[in-house]
């Protein structure tokens, strides 16, 4: 569902408090821009507000592709720093527009040896090469390669699809403006919400 992460198993969502998500983009400046130093500081405090709501399962902070600082590269000090931690699985962001460059981030992301929540993709990356998969067709057709890869994987626990219209984006990928919306203000599934919903069925 557009509303939260998927399980890759698509088992029924529970109402209960099932893990705690801390930290969103801490590698980029207008997003929580926070250095691994301070998330490591701050995680004794994550650890303690998920005990205190019965929550087993902390995931990492959820870092994405940033030239200025790499998410796999503030994980990799953030896991240093953190050592002790607990933190359960590793969560991260990828806005590629082809299969194969998704696998490519997840096998980056694999390194650290645990679960991993792909908490947000869609295709939003700019270039010549991603230009046709920006429309809803051409995110249709990303769909159907990275959910089949993704079902398939087994270090691959959650994942959740980005969803947004054109013209929804406050925060554009690469001054993209891809029409990746899954459901309509009035509650119906656009022709891509209706895609990603089949893939639940089959």
């Amino acid at each position: 569902p557009a509303g939260g992460p998927t399980p890759a198993t698509w088992a029924p969502a529970s109402t209960a408090r099932r893990a705690l998500l801390a930290f969103n983009e801490p590698n980029f400046a207008d997003q929580a821009n926070m250095s691994p130093e301070r998330a490591a500081e701050l995680w004794p405090r994550v650890e303690a507000l998920a005990a205190r709501h019965g929550i087993d399962t902390i995931v990492s902070p959820a870092v994405n592709f940033n030239a200025a600082f790499q998410g796999v590269d503030w994980l990799r000090r953030f896991l240093q720093l953190c050592a002790g931690c607990k933190i359960d699985a590793i969560a991260f962001h990828s806005y590629t527009c082809h299969g194969q460059f998704l696998k490519d981030h997840i096998d980056t992301y694999r390194a650290f040896g645990k679960k991993l929540w792909l908490t947000e993709f869609a295709c939003a990356e700019g270039g010549a090469l991603n230009a046709p998969r920006l429309s809803m067709q051409g995110q249709m057709a990303y769909m159907r390669e990275a959910i089949p890869m993704l079902e398939r994987d087994p270090d691959v626990e959650m994942y959740s699809w980005f969803s947004y219209f054109a013209g929804q984006w406050a925060y554009p990928v690469d001054g993209t403006d891809p029409d990746a919306g899954l459901v309509h203000p009035d509650g119906a599934l656009s022709e891509l919400g209706r895609l990603y919903a089949s893939f639940a069925e089959g």
